[in-house]
């Protein structure tokens, strides 16, 4: 197999199609038959620098959020804390590298009678930075601060940071 390089473009076709390349020299040295497991572990592949951490947290009371984490292959630990109602920190035990971009996403789970919002963001000031800290925060239909478990039942925040 082999690893597609950036900037190529891609074209689909049956497997049962000849795509062997016709014409001159020029041509066929601007054609490269790929299949579907070079796709895959382009995608995969350590050398394409991908990292990705990702899992839930909840927190009770006063007390610091609980964290999960299901993946993780950027090499930091996390130290979460419970800033104030609705605002947790998630720091880092050293920095993330962004060597081209990230991707972040966040979304939560809950029970019982009263709607919150989550938004979380990742503490990064630009191009060729590092990323340090992620940060969450959580309101009510009021646009109050709350805290997960306001309401007298757990809510759990997933979460997942893609670096490439």
């Amino acid at each position: 197999m082999a690893i597609i390089p950036g900037g190529q473009q891609i074209r689909t076709t049956s497997a049962d199609v000849d795509l062997t390349p016709r014409g001159n020299a020029l041509v066929k040295a601007q054609n490269q038959v790929y299949t579907m497991d070079d796709i895959v572990e382009t995608v995969n592949s350590e050398s394409s620098g991908g990292k990705v951490i990702n899992g839930y947290f909840y927190q009770e009371g006063t007390n610091d959020p609980v964290v999960t984490i299901f993946q993780n292959t950027t090499g930091e630990t996390i130290t979460a804390t419970r800033a104030s109602a609705g605002l947790y920190n998630f720091d880092l035990s050293n920095s993330i590298d962004v060597p081209n971009g990230f991707t972040f996403t966040c979304r939560n789970t809950y029970g019982g009678n009263i709607k919150k919002y989550i938004d979380g963001l990742v503490s990064w000031t630009g191009e060729g930075q590092p990323i340090t800290k992620i940060i969450f925060s959580v309101w009510n239909g009021s646009e109050t601060p709350v805290d997960l478990d306001e309401g007298l039942y757990i809510s759990f925040i997933y979460f997942e940071l893609k670096v490439f």
